[in-house]
């Protein structure tokens, strides 16, 4: 026995019309197989539709990212101001304290902003890209061994000696120190690198330290105070 689909009364299983109200079932069955179509198409574009917004969001978050970060840092003089060994910048809210005596320039690369050099040929450089909105701290965007791995795709021959989740300014950072040997003007030199990296509201950090392996030992120390001395401001 089943129940009528119209009038809720017991009928037997294989009736074509109900024998209390007279309906046709047959037409009532395929009503429901419709509405019950109807009901999963419905579910698939709401899917769909919900998949398509999702990557529309995150593909223009991702090009919006990409489109920044391949933009240059903005170096005009009318940001900075430089008192003895501090270095601040304006637009990028932040200052960092060079190690003293070390001479202060401007950057030579698209997102590098600004260097410090002594005449040992050791540095500590800090580059900043915009990435176009505000993303949360670094472990939000990237794991320390996915930070690690992109310095070995920068520099294959590089050699991670030590990396570790740091804290700069309250902020999370990642904190990886590597050696490299690289030529430059058929000199070849082996070089010992601290670098941090950090994000701030829409803006990414990366401070690099580094000097000769021979002297690494009696500037690390020096480099590692300059790094420690970032502090992001705000106006």
């Amino acid at each position: 026995m089943k129940n009528c689909v119209y009038c809720g009364k017991s009928i037997p299983d294989n009736s074509r019309f109900c024998v209390y109200c007279g309906k046709d079932l047959s037409v009532a069955k395929e009503e429901s197989l419709i509405t019950k179509c109807s009901h999963k198409i419905t579910n698939i574009l709401n899917i769909t539709i919900l998949f398509v917004a999702t990557c529309c969001i995150a593909g223009f978050i991702y090009y919006s990212i990409a489109n920044k970060a391949r933009s240059t840092a903005d170096k005009s003089k009318d940001h900075e101001e430089v008192i003895g060994n501090l270095y601040r910048n304006k637009k990028y809210k932040f200052r960092i304290k060079y190690p003293v005596g070390w001479e202060i320039k401007k950057g030579d690369g698209p997102n590098i902003l600004t260097k410090a050099v002594n005449k040992n040929g050791s540095s500590v450089i800090i580059y900043v890209k915009d990435l176009g909105t505000n993303l949360g701290n670094i472990t939000e965007l990237f794991t320390l061994d996915e930070w690690s791995e992109s310095i070995h795709e920068k520099f294959l021959l590089a050699k991670i000696l030590d990396r570790k989740e740091v804290s700069i300014d309250n902020e999370k950072a990642f904190f990886v120190k590597y050696s490299i040997m690289y030529k430059a003007l058929d000199q070849q030199a082996d070089v010992i690198a601290l670098t941090v990296a950090l994000t701030h509201n829409n803006f990414m950090y990366t401070i690099n330290a580094s000097s000769k392996n021979k002297l690494f030992p009696e500037e690390e120390s020096l480099l590692k105070e300059s790094i420690r001395s970032f502090v992001l401001e705000s106006y």
